[in-house]
Order: C-alpha cells, then sequence, then structure tokens
C-alpha cells in the first residue's frame, strides 16, 4: 500500500474491534480481539494501514499502545480527564482563597486605622515604629542608669530582633505571615 505525500497520519491510523487482514493480531502481545473469559477487556485495535512483507497488516492493541505511551511519560485519556478535573477545582478554590485573602486585608488594615496602604506597608511601619520605642527606652534607661541584668537581656533580645514579643504567651508580630 503507498500514501500519497498530501495524506497525514491522522488520515491513515483508525480504530477497529477487530483485525481484518492477517495475521489478524497485536504486533506485540499478540492480542487478537476475542474477549474470551474476560467481558471487562474492551480492548480496540489500532491500524496503521502499514503492510510489512512476510509479516502482514501491523496492528497495537489499546493497551499495548498507553503501555507504550506510559513509557513515554504521556498520559493517558482518563489520566487526563483527571487532572483537568482537579485543575479546575483547584482553579475555583484559588479563586476563594484570594477573595477570603483581600478580605482578610482589608479588615486588619482598617483595624489598623491605615486602609489606604498595603498591609504588608502597614506591618512594617509597625516593626519600625517599635525599633524606634526600643532605641528610644534604651536610650532613656541609659540616661536614668536604672536597669538590672535580667531586664537587660530580655529588652536586648527583643532590641536585637526589633519585634515586640509578649514573653507569656510566645506571641510576636514577626509570627505574621501575609
Amino acid at each position: 500500500m503507498e500514501f500519497s505525500v498530501n495524506e497525514t497520519a491522522g488520515d491513515r491510523i483508525s480504530l477497529i474491534p477487530r483485525p481484518l487482514t492477517l495475521p489478524g493480531c497485536c504486533a506485540i502481545c499478540g492480542y487478537v480481539g476475542t474477549n474470551v473469559g474476560n467481558e471487562g477487556d474492551v480492548r480496540v485495535f489500532i491500524d496503521w494501514q502499514l503492510d510489512v512483507e512476510f509479516y502482514g497488516r501491523v496492528y497495537l492493541c489499546s493497551d499495548c499502545l498507553l503501555q507504550a505511551s506510559v513509557a513515554l511519560g504521556w498520559l493517558g485519556v482518563k489520566q487526563a480527564e483527571e487532572l483537568r478535573a482537579k485543575v479546575s477545582e483547584q482553579e475555583s478554590e484559588l479563586i476563594v482563597l484570594r477573595e477570603q485573602n483581600e478580605r482578610l486585608r482589608a479588615s486588619l488594615a482598617s483595624l489598623l486605622g491605615q486602609p489606604d496602604e498595603p498591609v504588608s506597608d502597614i506591618l512594617f511601619s509597625i516593626v519600625e515604629a517599635e525599633q524606634q520605642r526600643n532605641q528610644d527606652l534604651e536610650a532613656s534607661e541609659r540616661q536614668e542608669g536604672q536597669s538590672d541584668s535580667s531586664s537587660d537581656e530580655s529588652s536586648s533580645e527583643s532590641r536585637s530582633v526589633g519585634i515586640p514579643s509578649d514573653s507569656s504567651s510566645g506571641n510576636s508580630l514577626g509570627e505574621f505571615t501575609l
């Protein structure tokens, strides 16, 4: 059988329920399409319309083609459909989470009294204000000369980080994530 130059592979390839010519089986596994003993086996044959001298028509069953595609790293139809459904589900979840995130950011900004600034700028300004407050406290302590060793250790820890902490609960501004 000869192919014309204008003919594409898609025009030659067809799916058939049973081999039509000899040798009448899958060229890889030898399946002949009888489905005897296994009613769940619904394999079809891919007819490449390729005839090999002294062999006959080359057919591949759908199972062998699936195994070859998996070996190549390709996805089967069912896997692709499952992945499409999962991506669609995650995209809709992402939209919901983005909306919730925006509402949370707006709520945080309004609670902090700075609704026009982005929340990250607000948090940075809070940290900067706390650093300035720590520096002012340090300067006033030096002037007064009143500092004991335990308060120096705890205040130096807060100053080195630049973020206030509540030692009783372990909370600090540094634990906020956006």
